[in-house]
């Protein structure tokens, strides 16, 4: 048995070869032998999208008069539920939303009875690996409560979002009763729901408390009421809390006014949260020390002015110096128009001299010069990732980018770079005759950067000279740029050609990175056949006795050969 095959005889080994394969591949696997049977069912069960697949097993589905309703089409018998059985422990994650697309129809759901079904029927738990379960409910006709089919003591995190209206308190009640019964060993929990935080923030308290295991916890901002933050303040495992945005019911406050306090949060590693400017400034504040944290996501509106940003963020500095990620997003789509932003503004931030990760986003682009990108680099040596305000809103008096011989400078002070973000001048520049060169370098985010069709060849040629790895321009809005009232919504074409042009740009760095990959590889080959022909020729001399002279030089000219290699790796 050669080591090959010895390797595929070792689950862990297969599991993990078979698990880089695409679904067709894993099917065709499950075919070829019962060892690789097992391995490649346990791949192609392993997250689901949707609860259809396992449904089909049972029966196949019919659609009902209802519109977009569907339902068995016959009540499983038991060969059914033993297949059923047979591939139920294989899923680790779930994800189910009530409408979806089922045989190519869209917005269909399941009909309530398919739910009886499995809970009359089916075996408990039904899921018993299940380790991951989404649960997204929008129809008023779906019951939330359905997910108690599939909780089971082995379940790790649960995502519950129920963007429903009218929903009673007293059953979102009842499942935060029984939740901890249920998943003693729960480590992920996010809600996201529309009941009044006034009448279920008891319940929701006593879960968390509940849940010694609790590492993640996602809620809406106004769920952050005084009794549950101060459950959630003393839980012994968490590591991470997170705020989301959601529609308040009625007669919920839209903001809590809770203040955090010292000795708060111990074991708190990562704080990412959406809050107004007045909430996000007073919650870093006061007494908070946190003495663990050291990441931060902030999701806020636009502050007034650069006075109070500054401030802001000496307070961050001050209080959380530790830091070593902080992402702030300030981008506003509602007037009034905000201040252009200033380089002094962030300097308090360089305080923070472990951060390895800064993400900015806002309306304005920022001015840097080379003393900025100077100060930043000496602040933080170890960057990684940088994203400085890459896609702005593009308006008449927006000032350009920055010119695109910064891009040098930024390779030769942040050597660690693995992530850029800058919004660029697409104007092209003199070519560097040796200039530093990204060695890390994966992605440059050009956001909503202006570039003109004609200068893409010239664009793209200039950033392959110093991305030698080949980095993604990666062009076009962030998730957080929203529609508003700065958008050119009756004539984007500019940013529209502007895109199509870094795409281009994108596919040229492409395929001169390839053609550079050939070329080197036709480089070493020929060096290589060099080495060994020269390797021959100083054993034929050795076994006829050649002079000691010449087989000395033939050694240094392959040690040169060699050396001229790997000099260039």
């Amino acid at each position: 048995m050669s080591k090959i095959e010895a390797a595929l005889e070792i689950p862990e080994v297969l599991s993990r070869i078979i698990g880089q394969a695409d679904s067709k591949d894993q099917t065709v696997a499950a075919r070829t032998s019962k060892a690789w049977n097992e391995a490649a069912l346990n791949c192609i069960w392993r997250r689901l999208d949707s609860i259809v697949p396992l449904l089909k097993i049972l029966s196949p589905l019919r659609r009902i008069p209802y519109p977009s309703m569907w339902e068995l089409e016959h009540l499983p018998c038991e060969e059914s539920w033993a297949r059923f059985n047979h591939i139920a422990h294989r899923v680790r994650k779930l994800a189910h939303h009530d409408e979806q697309t089922i045989d190519g129809r869209e917005h269909s759901h399941l009909a309530f009875n398919v739910f009886m079904d499995l809970a009359s029927m089916g075996p408990k738990p039904l899921l018993p690996n299940l380790r991951e379960l989404e649960w997204h409910v929008v129809r008023p006709d779906t019951p939330f409560s359905l997910v108690f089919l599939f909780l089971n003591p082995n379940l790790r995190q649960l995502s519950l979002e129920v963007d429903i209206t009218d929903i009673p308190a007293r059953s979102f009640n009842n499942l935060l009763q029984l939740l901890p019964t249920y998943t003693p060993l729960l480590t992920h929990l996010y809600l996201y729901t529309h009941v009044s935080a006034r009448d279920i923030q008891t319940e929701l308290a006593r879960c968390v408390g509940r849940l010694r295991s609790l590492e993640v916890v996602g809620l809406p901002p106004n769920y952050h009421t005084d009794i549950v933050v101060n459950a959630l303040a003393v839980a012994p495992a968490l590591l991470e809390m997170r705020t989301g945005w959601l529609a308040a019911a009625p007669g919920t406050p839209e903001e809590s006014r809770v203040e955090f306090q010292d000795g708060w949060f111990r074991t708190m590693e990562r704080l990412d949260f959406e809050a107004p400017p007045g909430r996000a400034i007073s919650l870093l504040s006061n007494q908070f020390r946190p003495q663990s944290l050291t990441r931060i996501r902030l999701t806020t509106g636009l502050i007034s002015d650069n006075d109070q940003l500054e401030r802001f963020l000496t307070v961050i500095a001050t209080t959380i110096p530790n830091l070593t990620l902080l992402s702030l997003n300030m981008w506003s789509p509602h007037l009034p128009i905000p201040p252009a932003l200033v380089f002094s503004t962030f300097r308090p931030i360089l305080q923070c001299r472990k951060l390895t990760y800064f993400e900015l986003g806002h309306n304005h682009p920022m001015q840097l010069d080379e003393g900025n990108i100077l100060e930043m680099a000496e602040a933080w040596p170890e960057l990684k990732d940088l994203t400085i305000c890459e896609d702005p809103v593009i308006a008449p008096d927006t000032p350009p980018g920055l010119s695109l011989s910064v891009l040098p400078l930024f390779a030769e002070k942040f050597p660690a770079l693995r992530e850029l973000g800058l919004f660029l001048d697409g104007t092209p520049v003199p070519p560097f005759a040796s200039p530093p060169v990204f060695r890390h370098l994966r992605e440059l985010n050009v956001g909503t950067s202006r570039l003109e069709p004609k200068h893409a060849t010239s664009v793209a040629l200039y950033i392959s000279d110093i991305c030698h790895n080949a980095a993604s321009v990666v062009k076009g809005k962030s998730a957080w740029h929203v529609s508003g009232v700065w958008d050119l919504e009756e004539d984007d074409t500019p940013y529209l050609t502007s895109s199509q042009a870094w795409a281009e740009v994108g596919k040229i760095v492409k395929s001169v990175h390839q053609h550079r990959l050939e070329k080197e590889k036709s480089r070493q080959q020929a060096v290589q056949r060099q080495a060994r022909a020269m390797v021959t020729g100083m054993i034929e001399q050795i076994r006829n006795g050649g002079d000691n002279s010449t087989l000395e030089a033939k050694v240094k000219e392959l040690e040169a050969a060699l050396r001229t290699t790997l000099g260039d790796f």
